[in-house]
């Protein structure tokens, strides 16, 4: 029996100091879970043992291929260590499979993505007009008035409100302002103390907030609300998808998988409103996005098994992570102005869809994993109230005194929405 080795990059004492996104909680249950499954890998007439490690700090020689260390990596870590930066640096140039791209998670930006996004959307969806303002440090202001005002005349028609976002390295809702006239618009560009914005037309009325979780090609939609506490923020119910609505999340669907692939991510989220049978994509430079169980809660589940799904998927087929990203052949279709907006969507379909390979990856599952979902039960009733403890008590924010409060009431809910359907729970996909 071979072996291949999957790699979780995390350092506990950053997840400790941060608590943002999850990494332990991830690290806590996957080493749990593939211990309780003890599961051989089946591959065209080899069999695979899966080993669940993570990196530990060490020198490393410049020039030296890492292959032997790891067969894939779950890239946690490296957006906020400039080691483990490094690290992956080297990863990619020994053609280590790893989640995400190194180079495009750390260099590619909001504003990037926005980019990217806006020249390939469906005609029956729209992306919320945005534009991106110069820098306000050098300018007067007299220049700064004037810009905005030409900004707001030219380009939405002097309709407030509007969004002004930063352009780059931000998350979770931060630096994302509602301005309802022109007197905050140039307030806020000019005293916010971050140089480089969006303005974004302001999408009201909207029926749903849409947050995926993508892991490969396996993409789970959940209803979000922001600026709520942990337990309200992902709605636990599951949305229902049917032929009045299949063809919208069919199109969410190819949108994520497209950013995702262009960007070589295969582990981000992606956020989108709904309105009126449109789909208004909003924030989808996510490839470190939360994963922590207290926030997440009964759809954590499906991200463990989505995980291991297509972790071993890649660690035991080799999968090619496609580091040299093709962007130019992309980016001469989308940049045809012969070429209509249907054919460079359909066109963007088809290039994600080949570089997940979903009917290899689904043929793969089905060899391996098609009693996936019994297994993570099974580990459920055994096992799910450590996790709960583990995640709550030692790797949260809630104080001392709301251990006990908030550990009752993450047992209620899963046990209240998950437990019973589970499998409809662990199942759940729109690719």
């Amino acid at each position: 029996m071979k072996t291949k080795s999957i790699t979780l990059l995390f350092d506990p004492r950053i997840d400790i100091a941060w608590k943002l996104c999850g990494d332990s909680h991830i690290y806590y249950v996957l080493s749990k879970f593939f211990d309780f499954i003890n599961h051989p890998i089946k591959w065209q007439g080899e069999v695979y043992e899966i080993k669940l490690e993570r990196v530990h700090p060490k020198p490393l020689l410049c020039g030296q291929p890492i292959q032997e260390t790891t067969d894939f990596i779950v890239d946690r870590t490296s957006m906020w260590n400039n080691y483990y930066d490094c690290f992956m640096q080297s990863a990619l140039n020994s053609l280590i499979g790893t989640t995400n791209c190194n180079y495009t998670m750390r260099h590619f930006n909001k504003h990037h993505t926005s980019d990217v996004l806006a020249r390939a959307m469906h005609p029956a969806d729209h992306f919320p007009i945005t534009v991106l303002l110069p820098e306000f440090n050098p300018l007067t202001p007299e220049q700064s008035n004037d810009l905005l005002l030409e900004v707001m005349e030219k380009y939405f028609n002097n309709h407030y409100p509007v969004l002004l976002k930063r352009a780059y390295e931000s998350g979770g809702g931060a630096d994302v302002y509602k301005v309802n006239n022109f007197e905050e618009l140039y307030a806020k560009y000019t005293r916010s103390g971050w140089p480089v914005f969006h303005i974004q037309e302001f999408v009201e009325d909207f029926e749903n907030h849409i947050r995926c979780m993508a892991i490969g090609p396996q993409i789970l939609p959940m209803n979000f609300r922001m600026n709520v506490s942990y337990l309200e923020g992902y709605n636990p119910e599951l949305i229902t998808i049917d032929n009045n609505n299949r063809a919208l999340y069919e199109r969410l669907g190819n949108y994520v998988k497209f950013i995702n692939s262009y960007h070589r991510w295969t582990y981000a989220s992606f956020e989108a409103f709904l309105k009126k049978g449109k789909i208004y994509p909003i924030d989808f430079a996510n490839p470190h996005c939360d994963s922590r169980f207290y926030t997440l809660h009964v759809h954590f589940p499906w991200l463990i098994c989505a995980l291991v799904r297509w972790s071993t998927f890649c660690a035991v087929t080799n999968k090619s992570m496609g580091v040299d990203m093709e962007q130019q052949s992309i980016m001469e279709v989308l940049n045809n102005s012969n070429r209509s907006a249907i054919e460079k969507y359909e066109f963007c379909k088809h290039r994600s869809e080949a570089y997940f390979e979903a009917e290899k990856f689904n043929e793969f599952c089905a060899e391996n994993w098609s009693n996936l979902d019994e297994q993570m039960i099974n580990f459920y009733d055994e096992h799910w109230s450590k996790v709960i403890d583990y995640a709550i008590i030692e790797m949260s924010y809630f104080p001392k005194q709301k251990h006990e409060y908030y550990t009752q009431e993450y047992q209620k809910l899963m046990n209240h929405y998950f437990r019973p359907n589970a499998k409809e729970y662990l199942n759940y996909n729109i690719y």
